[in-house]
């Protein structure tokens, strides 16, 4: 997963990656992707199961499933649940790049470059904030910071994991700077929009009393 995310933005794909069901229903409930690649097999699940309930919830994005799974059964049971493609492993990179060109190019779905999580909205390309409709001037490490915790609004994330979320983005992010971040964003947003758990981390409140 980690080898295909560094690929993915190699060639500048803007990409989210997750490691489980949980997970993933959080990535996908809280914003729009215009491709989803998933794995058969998942630490809490199975690939054909957790897309079969997301299409069932109206996620309509193009999906690409991998799989060590190469009979002709099992590519049947990945179209059926709601992919769009099976990719075989191992594969190639190129073909896989290929595949998602592909899918991209059938125009499924709209493209979105926001990210929301309740009253907060991240411009992915404008790398601007609002916040119940009104601008946030943050900086890019900030934003970083803050796009982490708005991938999984309502869940506590500790300092290594906003930092694993954000240093991709920006090199400069580290668990020792996170707290100086958001310390620096609470001054910003409105009061109790980032709260704390002693002990387990940050949660960015999808809205305040």
């Amino acid at each position: 997963g980690d080898s295909l995310q560094r690929a993915l933005r190699s060639r500048n794909y803007l990409c989210d990656w997750v490691t489980g069901c949980e997970d993933a229903r959080f990535a996908v409930g809280d914003q729009a992707f215009d491709l989803l690649i998933l794995d058969w097999m998942l630490p809490d699940g199975n690939g054909p199961a957790l897309l079969a309930e997301l299409r069932r919830t109206g996620m309509d994005a193009p999906v690409l499933m991998l799989s060590a799974r190469s009979e002709t059964r099992d590519r049947i049971s990945g179209l059926d649940a709601g992919a769009d493609d099976y990719l075989p492993k191992p594969f190639d990179l190129e073909e896989l790049f290929a595949r998602l060109r592909a899918l991209l190019r059938r125009g499924v779905v709209q493209t979105s470059n926001l990210v929301t999580a309740g009253e907060v909205v991240l411009d992915l390309d404008r790398m601007s904030v609002t916040e119940n409709g009104k601008p946030v001037a943050v900086a890019v490490s900030e934003f970083h910071v803050l796009r982490a915790l708005a991938a999984r609004s309502g869940a506590f994330l500790s300092k290594d994991q906003i930092a694993a979320a954000a240093y991709d983005w920006d090199s400069e992010i580290t668990p020792n700077a996170i707290e100086a971040q958001i310390s620096r964003l609470r001054k910003k947003l409105a009061k109790g929009r980032i709260s704390t758990l002693r002990g387990i981390g940050y949660r960015l409140e999808r809205s305040l009393p």
